[in-house]
This record gives structure tokens, sequence and C-alpha cells, in this order.
């Protein structure tokens, strides 16, 4: 048999097959000892101007630590643990995360969509004004952020139904008409 470059005969054909089952069962045993855990879970984000919301004031060349989900530093310097993801920020800038404080992205299962794009323009939370999703499902969807399932900003104030005055033009709203049905 010929293989690349060079002839097998039917013993060498056997064992390169028997070579390869091993090499692949190695693999498999190695493999089988990793955990499923990203290859960085620390990021670093160097020589970024932070916007101090809290004081009015820019602070540049800061260096913002982190890890997993939280931020573990935010300092002139910080040491750079081993592994991390290094992100080099310079000319750019770090501001804190923003909430839309009247949102419908749960309406008629929005949130496939709405929730990526609510993240990629940097609004990390919202307060959801009401859907006409069952309360369970909200409740299921906000786990599902607050677990890292579903990519999405934390979902602060949830308005599960609303009500409205008699002839409400609300067709997910319950109509009452005294402070008691309210």
């Amino acid at each position: 048999m010929l293989c690349g470059r060079f002839l097998l005969t039917d013993a060498n054909y056997v064992m390169s097959k028997i070579l390869a089952l091993l090499i692949i069962l190695s693999c498999a045993v190695l493999l089988s000892g990793q955990t499923a855990t990203p290859a960085a879970s620390t990021m670093v984000i160097t020589h970024v101007t932070v916007i101090d919301v809290a004081r009015g004031l820019l602070r540049p060349d800061m260096t913002v630590v982190v890890d997993g989900n939280r931020i573990a530093a935010v300092r002139k310097s910080a040491m750079v643990p081993h592994n991390a993801k290094v992100i080099d920020a310079t000319g750019k800038f770090l501001i804190p995360g923003l909430w839309d404080m009247h949102a419908h992205s749960l309406t008629d299962n929005r949130y496939d969509y709405a929730f990526p794009l609510l993240i990629a323009n940097g609004v990390t939370g919202i307060r959801e004004m009401g859907s006409n999703l069952l309360p369970e499902k909200v409740n299921q969807v906000r786990q599902d952020v607050l677990d890292g399932i579903l990519l999405g900003p934390r979902l602060g104030a949830l308005t599960y139904q609303i009500l409205d005055g008699p002839g409400t033009q609300v067709n997910t709203a319950t109509a009452v008409t005294t402070p008691e049905e309210g």
C-alpha cells in the first residue's frame, strides 16, 4: 500500500494502524482529565483611560483586572496574573456598564436578538417594563443570564403584569377600575 511517499507492506500497514489507534487512545485519555474551563478566565486591560463617573474624572493609563465576571482591580499599575488574556487599550476609554431603564426586550421572545445588541452597545442591565411572557419564563431567562447560559444584560426590576384602566389599548394589560383591583 502506498502511504504518502512510503510503500507499506501488509505488516507495516497493520502496525501503522495500531500505532494510530494507540495515539488516538492516548489523546482521549489525556483529554478526559481536562476540565471545561475557559483558557483564560482572567482578562487584563492595560493602558486604558477609565471614566470615573463618581468623581467626574478621566483616569488615564489605568490597568483593569477582570477575574471571571467581576472587576478585581482598577489601578495605575497592577500585576498581570499568569495565563491572563491581556488587552492593550492604548487610546481607548472604559466606562461603567449602562442601564436601559425602560425596556421591553422580553416581549415576544425578543431577547434572542435584543440581548446581544444591548450587550454590544454597553448596556449591561435593564429594567423590563412588561412583556407577554409568563412569569416562569421571565424568571428562567433571568436565571439563564445569571448562570452564563444566555448572553444578556442583568434584569433588574421586572413588571410581570401591566394594570390599566377600562378600555385599555394594551393587549397584554389587565383592566382594573378600583384601587382594590389594582
